[in-house]
């Protein structure tokens, strides 16, 4: 996408595809409505340090950082918030007075206050599907916030990984997309790109969810998952029994 004529401050998402991004519209929005911002853009890039340096210049203040560059980011960084490291990936990146770039890690606590409001219950225990920047910035939030985190993913290596690199923060365990019960678990979150319009599919279609399990998405496009269809149906079944 072309930027906007020069500005003061320009900001933007990147990705290898953000096509299906809705950040342009919540940010502009936001922007409008609370000020101090500036025109907002969403940026498909092949390299993400050609990227950077394609985008040196003063105005360009800050990145939203979407798949599959939240460790590249983290790792381009001249410095980072302590979420950033421990998770290993973040998903912003600032400018600072310098030129360089400060990386940031705010997918965790946006994901669990999401629960939370949701009726989230303390203690429980958080499925976490995927393993990549997303599902670990996710998992790390939930240790901070005394849940155990199970992170599941068709390769259950991945998964491992993921809980290696959490390790320390908690009670945490990686497993294959086949090796729990949903009965066991009192959160669920996705963060895989299955169930996109790019990606149709629903990675836990042939599981029974529990009564009373809150169920966050972050695919952006369809805003009703095939998973997200299943939770609502699996939520009126249990009312309807009652």
């Amino acid at each position: 996408q072309a930027w906007p004529a020069p500005h003061s401050a320009l900001f933007g998402v990147v990705g290898s595809s953000v096509a299906h991004s809705r950040s342009p519209l919540l940010w502009n929005e936001a922007s409008r409505r609370v000020g101090g911002g500036g025109p907002y853009a969403a940026v498909s890039a092949p390299d993400f340090r050609a990227f950077l340096d394609g985008h040196s210049q003063p105005s360009f203040r800050g990145f939203s950082v979407t798949a599959p560059f939240k460790k590249e980011a983290l790792a381009a960084a001249g410095s980072s918030d302590d979420a950033s490291i421990e998770a290993g990936a973040s998903n912003f990146i600032l400018r600072q007075e310098d030129g360089s770039w400060s990386a940031h890690q705010t997918d965790g606590p946006g994901a669990l206050d999401s629960l939370k409001d949701a009726g989230l219950a303390e203690g429980c225990v958080v499925l976490i599907l995927g393993a990549g920047g997303a599902a670990r910035g996710a998992g790390l939030e939930a240790l901070k916030r005394g849940h155990a985190v199970v992170f599941a993913a068709r390769r259950k290596e991945a998964a491992d990984e993921a809980a290696a690199g959490l390790a320390a923060q908690g009670s945490v365990s990686g497993i294959g997309m086949t090796g729990f019960d949903l009965e066991e678990m009192g959160a669920i979150i996705h963060a895989t790109p299955v169930g996109s319009s790019a990606h149709p599919g629903n990675l836990l279609e042939d599981h029974a969810f529990a009564e009373g399990v809150p169920v966050l998405d972050m695919v952006y496009e369809p805003a009703w998952t095939g998973l997200l269809q299943q939770a609502v149906v699996a939520e009126d079944v249990s009312q309807a029994r009652i």
